[in-house]
């Protein structure tokens, strides 16, 4: 028999979002390994394996994306639920939680850790709830915006760097041969900046830091009001889990560069309040 209590579901819901972090980062990897092997194949080192090489890295690739979905579902209904214990009280049953409990990802997760998730002093409640998903928008805000800034000066300095090689091969290459092997390398690099999506992860990065933000300042009009409905507080919440679970990974290592800095500042912002 499983022992829910002996775990700390907020530690396997971290699990379960580092193992999708981590399965998608290594399929943009294999993403990358398709271009690169698409160069070396000009060369006749490599040339009879190329095509079986860049067969195995996209299905490598595809399949690490599923798995990564999957994950990130789980863990996104996890949070869904912890969140709504943190905020109404509402308890998650050991029916709920056995299952993902034993097919946890990470056994070191499972260890008995506890922390504060939420700064909000309030009992559960309509308050504590509104802080609480205030609070989560607040950080996606700031998180997403920066990520998406990162994709935007990768994006740009791909651009520069792709229509500045373009440029000076069409100065200084006069051979034939050469400069047919430049233009397969820019198809090739093209191709890659679509694989990677950096244009539609730049766009998703901003939506979900402008949809974050406005659901932030909704939530800031409404605790400035002194009648505040429990359904208000809920559909909120939902509203923003809605556009939490659409939106992209955010990596763990700029939640760690960051976290410092929102922590202190969001207490600050409290305090002011």
């Amino acid at each position: 028999m499983v022992d829910t209590k002996q775990y700390d579901i907020r530690a396997i819901c971290r699990a379960y979002f580092e193992i999708a972090k981590e399965r998608y980062s290594v399929a943009l990897l294999a993403k990358l390994l398709v271009f690169i092997v698409g160069i070396l194949s000009l060369f006749p080192i490599i040339y009879e394996y190329s095509r079986l090489i860049t067969f195995f890295l996209v299905i490598t690739s595809e399949f690490l994306s599923y798995l990564s979905d999957k994950n990130k579902v789980i863990a996104e209904t996890l949070l869904r639920k912890l969140d709504a214990q943190d905020s109404f009280g509402w308890s998650i049953s050991n029916a709920e939680i056995s299952d993902i409990i034993v097919n946890c990802p990470s056994k070191s997760e499972k260890l008995n850790f506890k922390d504060t998730y939420f700064a909000s002093k309030e009992g559960v409640g309509t308050k504590r709830a509104l802080e609480n998903v205030q609070e989560s928008a607040w950080w996606s805000k700031h998180l997403a915006k920066r990520m998406g800034h990162f994709y935007l000066i990768g994006t740009v300095l791909f651009v520069v760097i792709w229509l500045g090689v373009v440029f000076v091969g069409i100065k200084t290459i006069h051979n034939t041969n050469n400069l047919s092997a430049l233009l397969n390398i820019l198809v090739l690099a093209l191709m890659l900046l679509f694989s990677l999506s950096l244009l539609r992860s730049m766009d998703s990065y901003y939506k979900f830091s402008n949809a974050a933000e406005k659901i932030e300042k909704t939530i800031q009009q409404l605790l400035g009001t002194e009648d505040i409905h429990e359904y208000d507080a809920i559909k909120i919440m939902f509203e923003y889990q809605l556009v939490r679970n659409s939106a992209p990974l955010l990596p763990s290592w700029l939640w760690k560069s960051m976290r410092d800095n929102l922590n202190e500042t969001w207490q600050q912002y409290r305090t002011a309040k």
